[in-house]
Order: structure tokens, then C-alpha cells, then sequence
């Protein structure tokens, strides 16, 4: 099994501190809102970091959710010149559409996919600030891990490099399997909150797959240990065992089709399922992603 499990000597982390004077716009559309963070100072914008919030808190609407995550990259975002771009996932648009498919998790939208709405606004917003159409960085945590990692298999072209974040699903790279949990044909019927009827109709491309490993990390807490529920598929019953068997199966069909750049995780000591806490982990991995592009 080529799993990889390490990378850099993660000590003495502290998340970048949250810039002091942060302006953040918010943006409504038809199909979808959004946040933006524009670095501050007058230097150059060098990238763009998509962030994909996990689920909301009880007491939050998707709005907050959002811009909390947000908020937490705004000082590594001054660091190094990125545009910052958060997807507002809310439950009328994206939200979980039962039978284990979760939404914008699956890349489902009632207006518009989630993946599409997400290249939608990266576009927009490297039109509104005279940005050159490339590739960008994407993080997600936990809900939004599993958008992330989705995106990347579905759009590896886009991506130059993902993190994620405590996901505890995968689309595994198998055929045996239908969409959101495998590669394999999905096709039924989705029924939104507000009556909304959509015929959906996906399939995973193993080649996308494998051109996808080298861009994605991924990172779990030691102690995020609790039972997930079983979906097609997957091999292993909490997230860090998820993760583990997840690495393998990508690099083992990243291999097999000639690839060389593999996925690669890191279990994180004395954590748990906490956003917050892997926060500064995530920021270390794009940091060298960085200094090596």
C-alpha cells in the first residue's frame, strides 16, 4: 500500500494571527454568496486560497460559518499576497440532500453544482482584480474537506494544490462505487428544501483521479477517533483510519496510470476533530507548497 504519512517536522506551530484591520466583502448571487479578503498593503496578489467551511454551528447560519473560516487565514493571506475567497454553503442552495449524498460535500447544488458556483466566483473575482485565470489553492475542513477533495478529483486542472482537513469522506478511486463514494455512475433523483426536483446524473474519471493525488494533503487529529457511519466503498471506521486507507487507494491508481507525485497526510498529535486547532498545520503544509512554486 503506498501510503505516505509525513512530510515536514511540524513543531512549534502557531496559526498566523488573524490580520488587524481585515476588510471583508461580502457578495450575493443568484446561485450562491460569498466572501472575499483582498491582502492588505499595497502588495501584489500573487494566488488565490479558496477556504470551504465545515458545518455549521447550532447557533450560526452558513454566513457566519463562512466567515469565521475565513477570518483564521487573513494574516497568512497578508503573508503571502492571496486573495481569499470563502463559499457561502447555505442549506437552502447546498445543503444536505439525504441518503448520505451532503450537499455541496458531494459537489450538489440546487441553482448551480457547488463545484461550478466555486469556479463561477474564483473567475469573477480574477476578473475584478485584473487576475490572469490560472490555477488556485483550495482548503476545507471536515464537510468542507469532503468538498475540497471532491473538487480536486473532479477538477485537478483548476487546483494547484489542496488541503484537507479532517474529512470523514472520501470519493474512493473505484468504479464499484457509485458518486459521491466512488467513481462509479450516479443517477437519481434530488429533492431540495424548497420542492426543488433535479435529476442529477455523475460519474467520476479514474484518470482525474490519479492526476489529482499529487495536489491534495491531507491532515487528521491522532484523537479523531469517533465511529463514522458506513458509506460504499470506504475501508476503515473513524477518520484517521478513512484516511489511511484512502492515501493508498489514490496512490495505487495514481501509480498505475504512471504518476509519480503522490497524495500525502500527517496525523496530528494530541488532536481532535478541531478546525481550529489543525488551522496552523494546514498553514505550514501551503506554506511549502509555496516557497517550492
Amino acid at each position: 500500500m503506498l501510503a505516505f504519512l509525513l512530510v515536514f517536522l511540524f513543531t512549534n506551530l502557531t496559526a498566523f494571527p488573524q490580520a488587524v484591520s481585515a476588510q471583508v466583502q461580502y457578495s450575493e448571487g443568484n446561485s450562491g454568496d460569498h466572501f472575499v479578503y483582498q491582502p492588505g498593503g499595497s502588495q501584489e496578489i500573487t494566488g488565490i486560497l479558496v477556504i470551504a467551511h465545515g458545518t455549521r454551528h447550532s447557533d450560526e447560519i452558513a454566513r457566519d460559518t463562512s466567515k469565521r473560516f475565513l477570518l483564521r487565514w487573513t494574516g497568512f493571506a497578508d503573508e503571502n499576497g492571496l486573495l481569499l475567497i470563502a463559499p457561502v454553503f447555505d442549506d437552502e442552495r447546498f445543503g444536505n440532500t439525504g441518503g448520505g449524498y451532503g450537499g455541496y460535500r458531494g459537489l450538489f447544488g440546487r441553482d448551480l453544482a457547488a463545484d461550478e458556483f466555486v469556479i463561477d466566483i474564483v473567475r469573477h473575482q480574477q476578473s475584478v482584480h485584473g487576475l490572469t485565470p490560472s490555477q488556485f489553492l483550495l482548503y476545507g475542513h471536515s464537510a468542507g474537506a469532503q468538498f475540497a477533495g471532491r473538487f480536486t478529483v473532479r477538477h485537478p486542472e483548476l487546483i494547484s494544490f489542496a488541503v484537507l482537513s479532517a474529512p470523514g469522506r472520501y470519493s474512493y478511486p473505484t468504479l464499484s462505487a457509485k458518486w459521491p463514494y466512488g467513481a462509479g455512475v450516479l443517477q437519481r433523483v434530488v429533492k431540495w428544501p424548497d420542492g426543488t426536483i433535479e435529476e442529477v446524473r455523475v460519474r467520476g474519471d479514474l484518470g482525474k483521479f490519479a492526476a489529482a493525488a499529487g495536489r491534495m494533503f491531507v491532515l487528521v487529529g491522532a484523537k479523531d477517533t469517533s465511529t463514522q457511519p458506513s458509506r460504499p466503498g470506504h475501508t476503515g471506521t473513524n477518520r484517521v483510519e478513512l484516511m489511511i486507507s484512502w492515501l493508498g487507494e489514490m496512490n495505487e491508481n495514481a501509480a498505475r496510470q504512471g504518476y509519480q507525485d503522490l497524495v500525502r497526510g500527517y496525523i496530528v498529535p494530541d488532536i481532535g476533530h478541531d478546525s481550529e486547532a489543525l488551522t496552523p498545520y494546514a498553514q505550514r503544509v501551503f506554506k511549502e507548497h509555496l516557497s517550492l512554486n
